[in-house]
């Protein structure tokens, strides 16, 4: 009888979830090709779930991450670099408002 071996995923993917419009979206881009704890994030890509709440979900990609912890700590600074960069957007639109 033959064993069939369990293929590893060479990806890890994820989603978040965002309250933000579509034309901000643009600086999510920023994410890509940095490090976080030593993974680089292969892709970043968004889709409008609703225009008119303006919901956004945000894919994100990674080599594949094996340990739950390092993948909670990837996931946390990722979140962490994404709050400061809407922070921005929010003191940028409020400057030219």
């Amino acid at each position: 009888m033959q064993k069939f071996k369990k293929t590893i995923p060479s990806r890890s993917k994820f989603k978040i979830i965002l309250d933000m419009k579509e034309s901000n979206i643009y600086l999510v881009n920023l994410l890509k090709n940095k490090l976080y704890h030593n993974i680089y994030l292969l892709f970043v890509g968004y889709r409008v779930i609703n225009p008119m709440l303006e919901k956004v979900v945000l894919t994100i990609e990674t080599e594949h991450i094996k340990s739950k912890i390092l993948f909670l700590r990837c996931l946390k600074a990722i979140v962490i670099d994404l709050v400061d960069l809407f922070s921005r957007i929010c003191n940028l639109s409020t400057l030219y408002s």
